[in-house]
């Protein structure tokens, strides 16, 4: 028997759709990098600096 888990789940929805508010307080807490933040949510470059994400 193996078990195996992983860190992230794939959700149900376009990951563009979800707030940006939700977004940026993840970049904040860094649960997403900025990469993540702009390749998958679609930040911008300023809204990344302004959450203040390294």
């Amino acid at each position: 028997m193996a078990r195996l888990i992983t860190s992230t789940g794939g959700g149900w929805s376009d990951p563009r759709q979800r707030g940006r508010a939700a977004v940026l307080a993840d970049l904040r807490d860094e649960l997403v990098s900025a990469e993540t933040a702009r390749e998958v949510y679609w930040l911008s470059d300023e809204e990344i600096a302004a959450a203040g994400a390294r």
